[in-house]
């Protein structure tokens, strides 16, 4: 199955530091190779680091885990970036039985 993924596409997380995430639906907003990421979407000085300049996707999922020092620990979240290569296309007739809520609190989480 070709990874070629454009802005609306569904897609599995299939890699992930926080292994709760593994198998979570997400809607892919857009793609940024930029060592910094913006994240307006959660904050409009939000930002995710990407150090390696890799092809990563913004997306928006629900009761995704993100760990955060600054939170000390791990929460839901809706909003996160994760490189392509942790993503697996999802198409019509690949589609798992839950859905996309995205009403979750808007925070971040990255792999």
């Amino acid at each position: 199955m070709s990874k070629a993924f454009k802005p609306g596409d569904l897609a599995m997380v299939i890699s992930a530091k926080n292994e709760g995430n593994i198998g979570k639906v997400v809607e892919l907003l857009r793609v940024s190779s930029d060592f910094g990421i913006s994240l307006p979407e959660v904050h409009p000085s939000a930002w995710a680091e990407n150090s390696r300049g890799l092809n990563c996707w913004v997306f928006v999922g629900f009761v995704l885990i993100a760990t955060s020092i600054q939170a000390g620990g791990s929460r839901p979240v809706a909003y996160g970036v994760l490189p392509e290569h942790c993503l697996m296309p999802l198409r019509d007739d690949d589609l798992p039985a839950e859905t996309l809520d995205t009403a979750a609190p808007r925070e971040l989480v990255s792999a």
